[in-house]
């Protein structure tokens, strides 16, 4: 049994370590190829604590569907004021250059959005490992009711204040990553390269 705690010690140690950027975006539908990003929001973790945080609306030329409005509190008149995407973008790119991954909850919806605005505004999504805690959670949970973010979050003690906002919800992923990627003793990706170069380290 002392080599199977030795390991477990080990994994556990990997994640407080870890050096990744929780992602979230909210949108006006679910189709990144026609709808838009309204908000978008990022979170860096290190040794197992939040270190930085940003979010920011964005500005759209098309009015909010009512469901929307109703789902995120965000209005139109909020967005009439907010940067565009394309103001957002470099300071996103930026984060995400100086660490190891990248979490979201239901990535390849968060993924599939970031591309398309990055590619309208002339940009691309760099080669980050995204990992996705809502896949952990169907491994873990098979038979569980639910698996929506808030349904996770509920049930293995996770604080989710401010559901449906996108830095609510990506402070979440968060910690959703680092205790259920502990809990199925999923590897975080090694160290990149280039944060190697830069000399930062977690």
């Amino acid at each position: 049994m002392a080599p199977e705690h030795g390991d477990d010690q080990d994994h556990d140690e990997r994640w407080r370590r870890a050096c990744f950027l929780a992602v979230d975006v909210e949108t006006t539908g679910l189709v990144p190829q026609r709808d838009r990003v309204i908000e978008v929001a990022w979170v860096r973790f290190e040794g197992g604590a939040v270190v930085d945080q940003r979010s920011s609306l964005c500005r759209i030329d098309v009015p909010l569907p009512r469901v929307i409005r109703a789902l995120t509190r965000i209005t139109d008149e909020e967005l009439a004021s907010a940067p565009r995407f394309a103001d957002v973008a470099p300071h996103l790119l930026e984060a995400l250059a100086l660490v190891d991954f990248a979490v979201a909850y239901n990535a390849p919806f968060d993924m599939g959005f970031l591309r398309a605005e990055l590619e309208r505004v002339g940009a691309v999504l760099p080669a980050v490992r995204f990992l996705d805690p809502l896949a952990w959670s169907r491994r873990l949970n098979p038979g569980a009711a639910g698996h929506k973010l808030v349904d996770v979050c509920r049930r293995h003690g996770v604080a989710l204040d401010g559901a449906h906002r996108a830095l609510a919800d990506a402070r979440a992923s968060g910690e959703l990553a680092l205790r259920l990627g502990a809990a199925i003793k999923a590897r975080p990706p090694a160290r990149r390269a280039s944060r190697a170069r830069d000399g930062r380290a977690p």
